[in-house]
């Protein structure tokens, strides 16, 4: 049997997040699943990652900062015009983990044979 980790609601984010802790070593991840985009990794309470101030995290674009996940091609490096790809824009889906570790992936569609 599969866990899936508990989606948090973010009113002002993307997406629902995922909240991974490590209480022992009093580390954290937040994660959203729009982009499986890593928008905070924190450790005792110490922020480690860079988000832009310029970020818009109402799903109307991409992430900007934190570990973002580029494909199928990093900026215009590629055959697409879309900058870093299409899957930092599409919602991804939970497919197992634990408090402290998340599986998320990204199923081809209509849509993303269209980009690709």
């Amino acid at each position: 049997m599969m866990n899936i980790p508990k989606l948090h609601k973010d009113p002002n984010g993307p997406s629902p997040f995922i909240l991974l802790e490590l209480p022992e070593s009093k580390t954290s991840a937040k994660i959203y699943t729009f982009g499986a985009h890593v928008v905070s990794f924190e450790v005792d309470e110490d922020e480690k990652l860079w988000m832009s101030s310029l970020s818009v995290l109402d799903g109307s674009g991409p992430v900007r900062g934190g570990v973002p996940i580029a494909f199928p091609q990093f900026a215009d490096e590629g055959p697409l015009t879309q900058m870093h790809g299409f899957a930092r824009e599409s919602t991804w889906d939970v497919i197992e983990g634990s408090s402290s570790n998340v599986t998320l992936g990204l199923k081809d569609s209509d849509e993303t044979r269209a980009k690709w």
